[in-house]
């Protein structure tokens, strides 16, 4: 599950961690974004979007959470396996 360590700061990371039943951290939302089929990652406890850190668009780039905005690197798709 996806884990913000109840960091509601800007930039704060976000971890993958074992889940906590109620935790606010751990809660997200999907809510449509840009085009169709694009999403932004909310989180209703820190009132924050995921992002990929600095526009990185290589493996490994690191997720954080900031205030919500309409940039790329914030939105997400949902891919089949």
């Amino acid at each position: 599950v996806l884990d913000q360590w109840a960091n509601k700061k800007e930039g704060g990371n976000v971890f993958l961690w074992p889940c906590a039943a109620n935790a606010w951290n751990m809660q997200y939302e999907f809510r449509a974004a840009g085009k169709q089929g694009e999403y932004k990652i909310y989180n209703p406890g820190s009132n924050k979007c995921l992002e990929v850190e600095k526009w990185y668009g290589h493996n490994g780039a690191n997720i954080v959470q900031r205030s919500c905005n309409n940039n790329a690197n914030q939105r997400w798709r949902l891919s089949p396996r």
